[in-house]
């Protein structure tokens, strides 16, 4: 026998062994009652689901973003507040005035 009917009996007899895992798997889910439209609904929803979760994971990295970025404005704003109060303190009003405008512009971010 050449090579080449050799390699090509050994692809027909896994294509034919596939075929008979094929048919005995179908054969078992007819004996449980499950339909290929079953199968199919099931395969779906497991791609709705990974969907779904691939949409949670989106969602809590926004949200996560989203605490990070309010914790960093509202520190910003906590210092404007103590940089405005040191300016009152030694007497200089307009730099107060700049900062705390600056604060209310970083609060309303928030």
């Amino acid at each position: 026998m050449s090579k080449g009917a050799l390699f090509g009996a050994q692809i027909g007899s896994s294509l034919g062994a596939a075929r008979t895992v094929d048919k005995a798997r179908m054969e078992e889910m007819k004996r449980k009652g499950i339909t290929p439209d079953m199968l199919e609904m099931a395969e779906n929803v497991g791609v709705a689901l990974e969907q779904a979760v691939d949409g949670l994971r989106a969602t809590q990295n926004s949200v996560e973003t989203s605490q990070k970025l309010a914790k960093t404005l509202d520190r910003q704003s906590e210092s404007l507040y103590e940089r405005a109060t040191n300016a009152i303190k030694s007497g200089d009003e307009e730099t107060a005035r700049k900062l705390l405008l600056e604060r209310e512009s970083v609060k309303e971010k928030l």
